[in-house]
């Protein structure tokens, strides 16, 4: 699951890159392209994130990402140093999780209407923030998965003894 969430949001951001108003209606699309001229970089940028993020949550789970591949120049065949793939999924784990429950807030708050619907991002609740509200899984399972790939590769443990 940590390796497919962010797929929704990725694809999200490449429609919205080729003006493919994809959960949003077109005035919307075309509102935001007018704001921020770098709209449709900004949106390749965030959804290649997204994609190399998630094959790289896949190295966290699988036995490739123990090893560096042989074509990386001089680190290629040796071995993945622990906290080079653990930290920064941790941080980036509880960022998600943090920025899916700010999002999963707004979004059942402008639905139930306890918050006005107003702003860019708020203007359009159900495309802009509705991929985001897989957020607090994916940062959850991102998470586990970190953890799950430190106690893979951490050896023996030096106080109980148990691999």
């Amino acid at each position: 699951m940590a390796a497919i969430a962010p797929l929704p949001y990725a694809l999200t951001r490449f429609a919205w890159a080729l003006n493919i108003p994809l959960g949003v209606d077109a005035e919307f699309l075309k509102d935001f392209n007018t704001i921020n001229p770098m709209a449709q970089l900004t949106e390749w940028v965030f959804g290649v994130i997204c994609i190399c993020g998630a094959i790289l949550t896949l190295g966290l789970i699988m036995k490739w990402g123990e090893v560096f591949p042989r074509w990386f120049p001089f680190i290629g065949g040796k071995r993945v140093p622990i906290p080079l793939a653990v930290i920064p999924a941790s941080i980036v784990a509880i960022a998600v999780t943090a920025a899916g429950v700010v999002f999963t807030f707004s979004f059942f708050a402008v639905t139930f209407n306890l918050l006005p619907a107003d702003g860019v991002l708020l203007g359009s609740i159900s495309g802009t923030v509705g991929p985001m509200l897989i957020w607090v899984p994916w940062g959850l399972m991102l998470g586990l998965a970190a953890l799950a790939y430190y106690y893979r590769r951490r050896g023996q443990c030096i106080h109980c003894g148990r691999k």
